[in-house]
This record gives C-alpha cells, structure tokens and sequence, in this order.
C-alpha cells in the first residue's frame, strides 16, 4: 500500500485515483466524487493502520476468515464470493472479475460497468498498467458509440440497454500459457426502467427522500434479465504471447 501510494503521488501532493496516473474520465474515476474525497479516505485508512486500529490490524472478527483470498496451485488466488481471480506471474499482475458484482448505485440513466461479469480489471506488467478502467457512462453515451463499454457487450432492446453484467454459472482452469475463464448468463439491464404511472414515479420520491433508496438497491442486486436471449463467453490470458483473449 505505502509503495503504491507513493508512486501515485502527483507534482501537488495528491494522489493519483488510479494507476493510469491521469485527471477525469481518462484516468478512469468517478465523475461524481472529487479528489480530495478519495484523498481523505486513503488518508484516513493509513493513519488508522499505522495507529494499530484494532479493525484493520487486530485479530480478524469471527467469521471475516471466508473472505480472505484463497491460495491455489500456479499462484492464482480466487475470492469465490467476491467474484474476483488474480494471477501473479513473473512481472505481470492480472486482476479478473468472474460472476460480476451489484452496482453500488443502480441508477435510472447511468449505466455502471465497474463492476461488470467476465472482464479484465486490471492488467499490469513491470509496474505499468496497460488497460482502461471499466466506465460509468450514461446509457444513451454507450448508444451512441459502443465501443465505449470496453470488454463488456451490449444489446439494445427497445428503449432498454442491456450488458453482460451477470453471469450465472462460470468455471476457470490454469493452462499451460496462463488462465482460462468461461461463464454463461444472460444480458442484464444497465439502467432501471423509468417509472411510467403517478404512483410509480411517488413510491420513487419516497424511496429517495424517506428510506434512502433502499428499494432502487434491492433492484440493482437482480437487474431485470432479457428474455429469450443468453451467452457464452470466453477469457484467455497468455502469459507466453502477454495477450487477452475475449470470445
């Protein structure tokens, strides 16, 4: 942690957000948080490590051990709950999400796919990054120019957008050349659908303003599939040629 935050130090003092060592929407950050919040809590976190606070350096609490990563043959680590595989090999640090994640804020217009299934997160060799950070776009900015969603496919329906966000069954196997991940699922809308009668839209409003959006949450952790439509993928990593290959 201290060596990586000592290598995102900028010219001001601040720290880069991420790895990819640039400002706004090409470094890959929020475009609703601020520098200086991100600051403050990295901040907040190596003080409270270096005072011994007893949550992050103490005994663990009783049951946090099934969290923890798991060592596997090859030097792959895998987070099962989390979704989440890492390979370190030689110079190359490789970071997979798996099944995929909920989205921390399931929005109406804003399509997330951070945390989205089957995708390469980060991919780093000798100290240097080499991929994009997944985005937060709005829905209508990924219809416009697709490419923008990265490893992550589309399919519009209608009004809708949908993604590989989820996947409901995946697999994975070291090779000979490095990692295979296979996974199958369906395509999950990005956004949630906009309330179309009054007393939609004022169980929203109360949602919002009374129970801090607790249902729009409850939403976002089974988005809404597409009927009659499903896929397969495939992720290869090959140390030997240092490629991904998505298919």
């Amino acid at each position: 942690m201290r060596e990586r935050c000592a290598a995102q130090r900028r010219g001001d003092g601040l720290l880069w957000l991420t790895p990819a060592r640039r400002a706004g929407a090409e470094g890959g950050w929020d475009g609703y948080m601020h520098l200086s919040v991100y600051n403050a809590w990295t901040a907040g976190l190596l003080a409270a490590t270096a005072h011994g606070h007893p949550g992050l350096c103490g005994r663990p609490p009783e049951g946090l051990g099934r969290l923890a990563w798991r060592a596997a043959p090859g030097r792959v680590e895998a987070d099962e709950q989390a979704g989440l595989l890492r390979l370190r090999q030689g110079r190359t640090d490789l970071l997979l999400s798996t099944r995929g994640q909920p989205v921390q804020g399931y929005s109406r217009r804003q399509a997330d796919l951070r945390a989205a299934a089957g995708l390469a997160l980060h991919l780093e060799r000798a100290g240097r990054p080499l991929l994009p950070a997944p985005p937060r776009l709005p829905a209508e900015a990924l219809r416009a120019c697709p490419c923008r969603a990265g490893w992550t496919p589309l399919v519009a329906c209608g009004r809708r957008l949908y993604g590989l966000a989820r996947l409901e069954a995946v697999a994975w196997e070291r090779t000979d050349r490095g990692l295979r991940l296979k996974g199958e699922g369906r395509p999950v809308a990005l956004c949630r659908a906009e309330a179309q009668r009054g007393g939609q839209r004022l169980l929203e409003g109360l949602d919002w303003r009374l129970l801090g959006g607790a249902l729009g949450r409850r939403r976002g952790l089974r988005p809404e599939p597409l009927a009659g439509h499903g896929w397969r993928l495939t992720l290869e990593w090959d140390a030997l040629a240092g490629s991904l290959r998505y298919a």
